[in-house]
């Protein structure tokens, strides 16, 4: 791999064809699936004067054009189909380039990537439709996309930690936010306790538990009285509201929302700025329509916990009764079986027979069986 420090590429991804595609000049980008770059091209470099090592679209271009593409790669990837795009990209130093993008998703050692190509390029006079541009998009509209974005990350996420890691770096870089902390609630106790920090320059911090960082109870502080009374609050200067709670950090502006699932407070949203009106109504709708996606995903993820903890007892109970027992799905596959009926009913040379079919391992099973386990199939008990 060449050493051109206008290259920016991860170790992942070690392909011998980048280095062809870079003596042939083509302007290219690689993207993991979270949209962050892999790979920049020399020539997409220069072509939008692109230096250092922007992690992604949006230090690159103005939020409107990053949101367009963020909303184009997501569809991409989601479908898995190819796509092109004609698209003019401005760059935030204002450059501006009229260009079709073809996109396509490939799998490097079990990595989605996204490949990004840029062709029938044309340069256009610095700065000419940037101020069209921007008006061309309405708030609803910016703040559809914006949505779409989050959408797609909170959905892909596959746990609590990944989702609030998510987030909190999208927040940073699409709100400009210096920090955000999600907090979560315990009903038994009405204690808000501090999950996950995201702060600008600082390594992303989580505790599963809640033990580890800031706790209160929900009567007191602003991220208390927030899920209390099941509303945002957004407060220009802290000074203003005496149930602001002084801490060590400087602290003038604070912007607070709950996540509410089916009318039930699942925790908060909290960004403290050390400037004094640093947050705007178009902040606080923003943060609302993430905490909605959030208190959705939550609920997601506290349902799938539930179940797969009742599957690891039931597995438990069965396993180590002391009677045969098996269970089995409606195709009369394996589902799970107690040691003893391994032990009474089954061959020593099967070390495993969850997801065979009983059938077909007992092809001699009298027909009376037969019969029987049909009707239990009905609901009959037999």
């Amino acid at each position: 791999m060449s050493d051109n420090p206008n290259f920016s590429f991860s170790s992942d991804v070690q392909l011998p064809i980048l280095d062809i595609l870079e003596e042939a000049g083509v302007c290219f980008s690689i993207k993991h699936s979270d949209l962050d770059y892999v790979y920049r091209s020399t020539s997409l470099n220069k072509l939008f004067g692109i230096t250092g090592q922007p992690a992604n679209d949006f230090e690159v271009f103005i939020s409107e054009v990053a949101y367009e593409i963020a909303q184009e790669d997501g569809l991409t990837l989601t479908s898995g189909r190819s796509d092109e795009v004609e698209r003019l990209c401005i760059t935030q130093d204002g450059k501006e380039v009229d260009v079709r993008l073809k996109r396509s998703v490939v799998n490097h050692h079990e990595m989605t990537l996204l490949v990004t190509t840029y062709t029938e390029i044309h340069k256009q006079n610095p700065k000419r439709q940037v101020d069209t541009y921007k008006q061309g998009l309405t708030d609803d509209e910016v703040f559809e996309k914006m949505l779409n974005r989050f959408s797609q990350l909170i959905f892909s996420s596959q746990s609590s930690e990944d989702v609030f890691k998510g987030v909190g770096k999208l927040c940073l870089e699409l709100l400009d936010f210096d920090d955000l902390s999600i907090f979560l609630v315990n009903q038994k106790t009405q204690m808000l306790h501090q999950v996950a920090i995201v702060s600008r320059n600082k390594q992303f911090r989580y505790d599963e538990t809640g033990n580890q960082y800031i706790s209160l109870p929900i009567s007191k502080g602003i991220t208390g009285k927030c899920a209390r009374t099941k509303t945002s609050i957004l407060l220009e200067d802290v000074r203003l509201d005496d149930e602001y709670i002084k801490d060590t950090v400087d602290c003038k502006s604070e912007l607070a929302v709950p996540i509410i699932y089916k009318n039930e407070v699942l925790g908060v949203i909290d960004s403290e700025s050390n400037r004094y009106g640093t947050y705007t109504d178009k902040n606080k709708r923003i943060i609302e329509g993430i905490a909605s996606l959030l208190a959705i995903k939550l609920n997601e993820l506290e349902s799938m916990e539930y179940l797969e903890a009742k599957n690891e007892q039931l597995i438990s109970l069965v396993q180590n009764n002391p009677n045969a027992i098996a269970m089995l799905d409606k195709e009369g596959n394996y589902m799970q079986v107690s040691d003893e009926w391994m032990e009474q009913f089954v061959s020593s040379k099967h070390k495993s027979i969850i997801g065979l079919n009983h059938f077909e391992l007992n092809p001699n099973i009298p027909i009376r069986w037969k019969k029987l386990m049909d009707k239990a199939y009905q609901g009959e008990s037999q």
